[in-house]
């Protein structure tokens, strides 16, 4: 039988014992322009922060010391990946100019693939690898604009007088923004990528903060001050599951476990998603907003603060398994057989992959051909902590020729690709 030591224990133990949840960490702090907007863990202790008018900063030691990762005296609002590894950033400047900026990699150099000088609000990065950017009403200029290829075209898919706070994309593949429209809330609703829109009146009059998706496919939004909502249904329905009052600034999700950030110096976590919320906010002890959130794959919690830099948990949150199964690290492994399939002397049509995780993780693991083309999803889906194996047979995919194949696998934050070989 298998045995966890959850976020739950750790919480305990540090009341008892007097520790605190977070401490500050080296990122400097004391100024606006050390205003952290956006946070993106990018490996087990790498993490990237958006600043107001510094740019980008990395960390690689899970906080201990940052360092200037381009993009100087950028105000970088948000920061999301895709599948591939590559990292987008939404943000405004004057040297640089406004728009989406790409890495490939890992943060370190950055070119503009979007201009666009009007305001900006979100970035998002759909699981098929598709970037949306909201726009802030100003200047007769609003809406959405996408890229289905990386950030090479622009198309705008929503056009109107509205600021687009946050997008998600469900489950089900429907889009849903979040907007506020001539005084009102909204959820705007398409089912084929923007081509055709429905509009929703929210239950109440609200201004939205941030979607969030956890990974059983629910999306929660947050507010500033009518509390947190979450639907099961693809944003058909909303049930209010947090307090009304504090002003909710951003949503982090791992797994299903909800971190949510104010603009009140604490940050409310719910271990079902749900319910049961607590406030962590022991070793914070500037009185100021909280305008981020992110983890790294290792299990680290960081929150980007307003003026006062950037705080990590002092303990791993996330669900680390114990003795019999653990494992230290992310691991995707070769598969085997390499090479597979007929061969003169034999025929083996089935390999395995095998991967490794400490902690448990919503996983994906896809098999592409040598041009990028998806050929089959092995794995979509929820997986335990520890070792884990699947199989590709080739009797699924009896069309496909002989050649070098890729396998690729994203675990939260961790993302590794291998080749194989299929001789037919």
């Amino acid at each position: 039988m298998k045995y966890f030591l959850t976020a739950w224990v750790v919480l305990i133990f540090n009341q008892i014992f007097g520790q605190n949840f977070w401490q500050k960490t080296s990122f400097p702090s004391g100024s606006q322009l050390n205003s952290v907007h956006s946070l993106l863990g990018i490996g087990s202790n790498q993490i990237l922060a958006g600043t107001f008018a510094m740019g980008i900063y990395k960390s690689t030691d899970n906080g201990s010391n940052w360092f200037s990762s381009g993009l100087a005296s950028q105000w970088v609002i948000d920061l999301k990946n895709d599948n591939f590894g590559n990292i987008y950033a939404l943000s405004i400047g004057s040297s640089l100019g406004s728009g989406v900026f790409k890495s490939s990699d890992g943060g370190n150099n950055w070119t503009k693939v979007w201009s666009n000088d009007g305001g900006l609000n979100c970035l998002y990065v759909d699981q098929n690898n598709n970037i949306y950017v909201g726009l802030n009403y100003s200047g007769g200029q609003g809406g959405v604009y996408k890229s289905s290829n990386g950030g090479n075209n622009w198309n705008k898919i929503f056009d109107s007088p509205a600021n687009v706070y946050s997008i998600i994309k469900t489950q089900n593949g429907t889009l849903l923004l979040a907007v506020y429209e001539n005084g009102l809330a909204h959820i705007y609703k398409s089912s084929n990528e923007g081509n055709n829109w429905s509009k929703y009146s929210f239950p109440i009059n609200f201004t939205s903060t941030e979607f969030a998706k956890n990974s059983s496919g629910a999306i929660y939004l947050s507010t500033a001050g009518y509390g947190i909502y979450y639907s099961t249904d693809n944003g058909n329905t909303w049930t209010n599951i947090a307090p009304v009052g504090p002003d909710f600034s951003c949503l982090h999700i791992d797994g299903n476990v909800v971190y949510a950030g104010t603009r009140g110096n604490w940050v409310y976590r719910s271990t079902d998603g749900t319910s049961n919320w607590n406030i962590l906010n022991s070793g914070m002890n500037q009185d100021n907003y909280v305008l981020s959130l992110g983890t790294t794959s290792n299990g680290y919690l960081f929150a980007g603060m307003d003026y006062y830099g950037i705080y990590r948990s002092t303990n791993q949150v996330v669900a680390t398994e114990e003795e019999d199964n653990l494992v230290d690290g992310f691991i995707l492994n070769q598969n085997y057989p390499n090479p597979f399939g007929k061969t003169t002397f034999s025929e083996n049509l089935i390999t395995k992959i095998s991967w490794q995780s400490p902690i448990a993780f919503h996983t994906t693991l896809k098999i592409y051909d040598i041009l990028g083309n998806e050929v089959e999803t092995l794995v979509d889906d929820f997986r335990d902590a520890g070792k884990n194996e699947i199989e590709f047979n080739l009797k699924n995919n009896s069309n496909l020729s002989s050649g070098i194949y890729l396998y690729r696998i994203r675990c939260g934050n961790f993302l590794e690709t291998k080749k194989m070989i299929i001789l037919k």
